[in-house]
């Protein structure tokens, strides 16, 4: 180990104090939800491909030899078709009209 490492170690943990007033600077950097978003957009562009492949193939229960298989699935911006006629929707529109 190296010496730094070594004196990290023995460092005495901070108060609760001392951790408190990191906040702001912590927030003036990261922002207050920029991790949430981080994790939403990696959930979208990488982990919900992960979960359909590990879940790719339905099987049809009565007839063994048909299935249907999701092959490259994308999560597009949330729309609203209403007589035919496709509109984007926001997410304060669907808590709305209880859509979530």
């Amino acid at each position: 180990d190296s010496i730094m490492d070594k004196e990290f170690q023995n460092a005495p943990n901070k108060s609760a104090v001392d951790k408190f007033q990191l906040i702001p600077e912590f927030l003036k950097v990261r922002g207050l939800v920029k991790q949430h978003l981080d994790s939403f957009n990696y959930f979208v562009k990488t982990d919900i491909k992960k979960i359909v492949r590990a879940n790719d193939r339905i099987q049809a229960t009565y007839y063994p030899h048909i299935y249907l298989r999701f092959l490259n699935v994308k999560i597009g911006k949330p729309s609203i078709t209403t007589d035919g006629i496709t509109d984007i929707i926001s997410p304060q529109t669907c808590r709305l009209s209880d859509r979530t």
